[in-house]
């Protein structure tokens, strides 16, 4: 049985192959098709992924994740007394956010980020599903325009595991994953990834 510390290391790296993709510098993962240098990396989007007609300018938000959603908008949605933590990732700044007094080891938490490393957004993670026919893929309604699947490797969502990508412009997806072992913040933690994805994009586009 894999420990909570292990669980959550296994979900974010699951993560990072959705979203980012996979060179031969990174070893034990494969490359993708998404990002070897193909004829498609200048035609976005591709791999069946949709075109964002409203694209939103996350300069501001990229260097300071955690302000993209603050303790109020989390409390609208039943995620109350939620601290942050910024967390200088490979993929880009991410913030994790987790229930208060907690921290990370507790085994419940969120992580989400603007992917600003990877140049081909959600045409990614559509070439990923294609290449690793992701246990749970799902599109989910828009957010506010914006497009957003649910896309994971593995069916972790019975431990409470679950990754959103936004398309919030054709280079660019805003990323959550959520790890909530005890089932506290809902039965379907990728509905949770969804409600979070939408206080960011909320905040982002300007209504927050």
């Amino acid at each position: 049985m894999r420990t909570t510390i292990a669980a959550a290391t296994a979900s974010l790296l699951t993560l990072g192959l959705v979203l980012t993709g996979c060179s031969n510098e990174e070893p034990g993962t494969p490359e993708t098709s998404a990002n070897s240098g193909n004829s498609q990396d200048s035609e976005l989007p591709h791999s069946g992924a949709p075109a964002v007609t409203d694209p939103i300018d996350t300069s501001k938000w990229e260097a300071k994740p955690c302000a993209v959603i603050t303790a109020a908008q989390f409390s609208t949605v039943g995620l109350k007394k939620v601290e942050a933590e910024p967390d200088d990732a490979m993929a880009g700044p991410k913030c994790n956010w987790y229930p208060e007094g907690r921290g990370l080891l507790g085994g419940t938490f969120i992580t989400a980020s603007p992917t600003s490393k990877s140049p081909q957004g959600l045409s990614t993670v559509y070439a990923n599903n294609k290449e690793y026919d992701y246990k749970v893929w799902q599109e989910l309604p828009p957010i506010q325009g914006h497009p957003i699947v649910a896309a994971t490797e593995f069916d972790d969502r019975p431990r409470g595991e679950c990754a959103v990508a936004v398309g919030l412009r054709d280079d660019l997806v805003y990323d959550v994953s959520v790890t909530d072992p005890e089932k506290s913040w809902g039965k379907d933690p990728c509905a949770t990834a969804a409600k979070v994805a939408k206080l960011a994009v909320t905040t982002m586009t300007g209504g927050a």
